[in-house]
């Protein structure tokens, strides 16, 4: 399950609309954060839209059970 990052909330500042960020939670505990871009015009002149991943974090504890 992910929400709202408040990790991510001063990256947030940087992108305005444009940052998607979200902690990862296994129950109730983080267990990674991850950051995310969604239909960004890449050309800047509305031909080239793209989404990608950013970032993503997972503890060292929650890959091992995975």
């Amino acid at each position: 399950m992910a929400e709202p990052g408040r990790v991510g909330a001063a990256v947030l500042g940087r992108r305005p609309g444009v940052a998607w960020p979200r902690l990862i939670y296994d129950t109730d505990e983080v267990v990674g954060f991850l950051m995310a871009f969604f239909r960004i015009d890449w050309t800047g002149d509305g031909t080239d839209f793209r989404s990608g991943l950013w970032r993503l974090n997972i503890s060292g504890a929650a890959a091992a059970h995975a």
